[in-house]
């Protein structure tokens, strides 16, 4: 992936996360087992279903 495509994804993430567009905001993060997300408290949130599930719950 080059910059330019990186940034014009990334700020489709970043609009779809502020909009709080739940559906197509999970198109754009990895479905594999190995993402992570790690919180402003530093709790650990592992695999694509638990990090869908703590994003739907936040987009609430």
């Amino acid at each position: 992936m080059n910059i330019e495509s990186f940034h014009t994804v990334l700020i489709k993430h970043l609009d779809l996360m502020q909009n709080k567009d739940i559906i197509p905001f999970l198109q754009t993060i990895s479905e594999q087992e190995d993402i992570s997300v790690i919180m402003p408290n530093g709790r650990l949130i592992s695999g694509y279903k638990d990090v869908a599930e703590f994003n739907k719950d936040w987009f609430g």
